[in-house]
């Protein structure tokens, strides 16, 4: 789950702490502001749900990019997907459109940090998409660097970039890799 102080255009969860959570089968929005009563405000089923396995919102708090671990093994499509989630209404998110890169691999953890996605794709490596005209026309979501960390090969495997990290002040990012460290 990813959790936030919502500060997007959604006038009645302004100020609230709102969780966007990854629950295998379906990405749910639950509002905990009062842990003792955490409300669902919204579930969603993006389609060919196989793993919802992780996500992160840009920083308008209007689009939520998600992956599933298994899409790629499971749909017989093996390339890379990622769902772009408009949730501009927390009660009533929407896909905006799938993304689909031109390579084969497995995608496993994303963040957002300003205009741009960091990707973690396993055996693709870390993936940067500049996702920051989402809304303004989706297939302006374009990749705009890469660093292989398996450059053995590139398939749907549980091999490769496992995570990423592109909060530091500096702007420096780090990828860890299985098999191959930071």
């Amino acid at each position: 789950a990813q959790c936030v102080m919502y500060r997007g255009p959604d006038a009645e969860h302004v100020g609230k702490e709102i969780c966007f959570a990854f629950t295998e089968d379906e990405v749910r929005i639950v509002d905990v502001t009062d842990l003792a009563n955490a409300v669902e405000l919204a579930s969603l089923d993006y389609g060919a749900v196989y793993y919802a396995h992780q996500g992160w919102i840009n920083c308008e708090h209007t689009a939520l990019f998600v992956d599933d671990e298994l899409d790629e093994k499971q749909s017989g499509d093996s390339n890379t997907k990622t769902y772009v989630i408009d949730v501009r209404d927390l009660d009533d998110p929407r896909v905006l459109t799938v993304h689909e890169s031109h390579l084969t691999s497995i995608d496993h953890n994303q963040y957002v940090c300003g205009a741009y996605l960091y990707q973690a794709n396993y055996e693709a490596g870390l993936r940067i998409l500049d996702v920051s005209r989402v809304f303004e026309d989706a297939a302006t979501m374009r990749e705009v660097a890469y660093f292989d960390t398996h450059p053995a090969s590139t398939a749907a495997s549980f091999n490769g970039a496992w995570n990423v990290y592109p909060f530091f002040d500096s702007g420096r990012v780090i990828v860890n890799a299985i098999g191959g460290g930071v």
